[in-house]
């Protein structure tokens, strides 16, 4: 039951513009290609943390 309503938000949330852009703009390790795997990786704040710093270093760069 809970998949059957979990899976179609899941994948309605993966196509939002702000995690295409995150998605467009980093380097994803995600290797199975699944919606959750993807989404677990936005959400560790590992791969987000990784996008920030190549933003601040894109703004301190003379």
């Amino acid at each position: 039951m809970e998949n059957e309503v979990f899976t179609p938000l899941l994948e309605q949330f993966m196509l939002t513009p702000l995690v295409c852009w995150v998605k467009s703009v980093g380097h994803s390790t995600v290797t199975d290609g699944s919606k959750l795997s993807e989404y677990i990786e936005l959400v560790d704040g590992i791969y987000l943390n990784e996008i920030m710093f190549e933003i601040l270093e894109d703004t301190l760069a003379p």
